[in-house]
């Protein structure tokens, strides 16, 4: 089918239709998410203190979203105003994005440490001053490349809906494959590797001596929980390829997506669909703690029927 009888429109308010529903449902299971990590004392651990921090996150993104699904919605007329929406969506998500990512490796190395270097002296003495270091080099590092990269972005004057990047040469393309890497990639083998390592570890270590009924209920609750974070962790990293894969797509080729929507509409639409996916990652990850976490669906359950109870007694008062 030519691209002159294709409606892009249409296709917008689809994607937009969508999107902005699932943020609406991402938005209140993180708020749910947010507030069962502040009032149940089990969660004031490291892991749920750095996953605490990855749905704060994710609660910032889904409000930036609603904005960037508003535009695809009803088109903005003036270039500048659709531009500053686009680059303040793309730099509030993205950076979002990135905190949670890295955030997740921050846990598999926390993870690495405990389960297969338990008596690391170096672990041991500054873990709490190694999280905190590490949390503000995430923090820097997401934020100074989204801010970078969000210079050569805006909207078009052919298409004030299109999000799009500006004359990509050969200094931005290198730009984008080393925040590629630095975002997604080294994240990603980081995670691989600790939860590799903990799988093996696990597999052959055997504790001396006769364990204790506590000492097996014990032990099988830390392997539940290394299982839960590795589902999490697993999850984000398989939503997060197609994106990449279409970003270092982009930087070899050099084409901006309006370039790529020309020459083919079936490839602009699969851009769109790893835009949908990694933006929504913050939408279905509350959903993934759940699944995979019993504890945090325990928490969450109990906090839903404590809401629900007051709401009916105030409904009957």
């Amino acid at each position: 089918m030519a691209n002159q009888t294709i409606d892009y429109g249409r296709i917008y308010t689809f994607f937009g239709v969508i999107g902005s529903t699932l943020t609406g449902i991402g938005f209140t299971s993180n708020l749910i998410l947010s507030y069962t990590f502040l009032t149940d004392k089990y969660f004031r651990k490291v892991t749920y203190y750095l996953m605490f921090i990855c749905v704060i996150s994710d609660v910032i993104a889904n409000i930036s979203l609603f904005f960037g699904y508003a535009v695809l919605l009803k088109q903005v007329d003036h270039v500048d105003v659709a531009s500053a929406i686009c680059r303040t969506v793309l730099f509030i998500v993205f950076t979002s994005y990135g905190i949670s990512f890295m955030n997740l490796a921050l846990i598999a190395v926390d993870r690495y440490f405990v389960v297969v270097r338990p008596l690391s002296l170096f672990y041991r003495y500054y873990k709490k001053r190694f999280i905190i270091i590490s949390e503000i080099c995430v923090l820097l590092l997401a934020t100074s490349i989204n801010l970078t990269g969000n210079i050569q972005v805006g909207a078009r004057k052919e298409d004030t809906r299109l999000c799009d990047s500006f004359n990509i040469t050969r200094v931005v393309s290198t730009f984008m494959i080393i925040s590629t890497m630095v975002r997604f990639i080294i994240p990603s083998m980081t995670i691989i590797f600790c939860y590799w390592r903990i799988i093996i570890h696990q597999r052959n270590y055997v504790r001396p001596g006769q364990q204790t009924k506590d000492q097996l209920d014990m032990e099988i609750k830390k392997r539940r929980h290394i299982q839960a974070l590795m589902s999490i962790s697993a999850f984000n990293v398989l939503n997060t390829w197609p994106f990449t894969a279409f970003y270092i797509g982009q930087a070899v080729t050099g084409k901006s997506l309006y370039q790529i929507r020309t020459e083919s509409s079936v490839l602009f639409v699969l851009c769109l669909i790893s835009l949908l996916i990694i933006s929504n990652t913050t939408i279905l990850n509350p959903f993934i703690y759940m699944k995979f976490d019993r504890n945090i669906r325990a928490s969450v359950i109990r906090n839903l029927k404590s809401i629900l109870a007051s709401l009916f007694c105030l409904h009957y008062r």
